[in-house]
């Protein structure tokens, strides 16, 4: 069990998408969802639904969206190092693995 917050009530109830992931360990995304929202400057948070890391704004989407672009790096890194830790990371997966990065992106839009 983590001791990670909860996700800011306001920004669960009347936050907007703005991506979605999966794989990475809370503690993970907690440390990129609060670069996110540092960079961005806009109030961002993140929670968990039917095992997909939900990440919501109250604040300005496209400044948002746009610092999670220029965090791709860190993002995929974290990912890596999640299937490594799952014990997938050799063979067939090592070449999916960045498949379903490519996924993930596109499926947010970006």
């Amino acid at each position: 069990m983590n001791n990670l917050p909860n996700c800011n009530p306001d920004i669960y109830q009347n936050g907007i998408q703005v991506f979605m992931t999966n794989t990475i360990s809370s503690e993970r995304l907690e440390e990129w969802v609060k670069k996110i929202a540092q960079e961005s400057n806009q109030p961002v948070d993140w929670h968990w639904a039917a095992g997909r890391a939900i990440i919501l704004t109250t604040g300005d989407m496209e400044k948002v969206r746009i610092t999670i672009k220029n965090n791709r790096d860190m993002h995929d890194q974290f990912y890596l190092e999640a299937i490594k830790e799952l014990g997938i990371s050799s063979g067939l997966w090592t070449s999916l693995s960045h498949k379903y990065l490519d996924g993930i992106w596109a499926s947010n839009g970006l």
